[in-house]
Parts: structure tokens; C-alpha cells; sequence
């Protein structure tokens, strides 16, 4: 490997190696296959949120929840590849 570049963003990255400015770049999935690009992956991350009994059943908290879990957007996760909602919106008490 000897070409190298800063690469401020995941698409950026995506675009260095597309342009030939850079061999390899860590990223999602996603940004690799928006760019026609091969990835290996090396491992999975979990997003949780932390927040009050109030948030939770606020109405646009409940709406945010319902759209990670509608078909739309489990088609675009699909197509992006590499995203995983099976477990959106469960509820886990401190005490599990």
C-alpha cells in the first residue's frame, strides 16, 4: 500500500478509493456498496439509547421507532446491506 489520503467522512473515504487516492479505508458497508466497492468486515456495532420512561412514550419518539421497523426502511437498510433492525425499539430495564 502507498497511496494515502484524509478522508473526513465514510463517502469521502469511498470516493478516495474509487479515485485512486487510497488502496483501503475503514467504513460501513453501506458507504462501500453505495460506491461499488468490495468490504471485508471485522466486526458489528450496537446503537442504544438511554433515556427517561418520559421520552419513551412521547408520540415523535414512537414515530422515530415505527419507521426504523417499517418495511421502507427495511428495504433501504436491504439494499445498503450490512444493517440489522430485528431488535429495534426492544425495551431493556436496568435490571436485565
Amino acid at each position: 500500500l502507498n497511496v494515502t489520503a484524509t478522508a473526513l467522512s465514510e463517502r469521502e473515504a469511498a470516493s478516495a478509493i474509487v479515485m485512486g487516492q487510497a488502496d483501503v479505508a475503514p467504513g460501513a458497508r453501506s458507504a462501500a456498496n453505495e460506491a461499488g466497492l468490495g468490504f471485508i468486515s471485522f466486526g458489528w456495532e450496537a446503537f442504544d439509547l438511554a433515556l427517561s420512561r418520559g421520552i419513551w412514550f412521547r408520540r415523535l419518539f414512537q414515530d422515530l421507532l415505527g419507521r426504523l421497523q417499517s418495511g421502507a426502511c427495511k428495504q433501504v437498510a436491504d439494499n445498503l446491506g450490512g444493517y440489522d433492525f430485528t431488535h429495534s425499539g426492544e425495551m431493556i430495564w436496568g435490571d436485565e
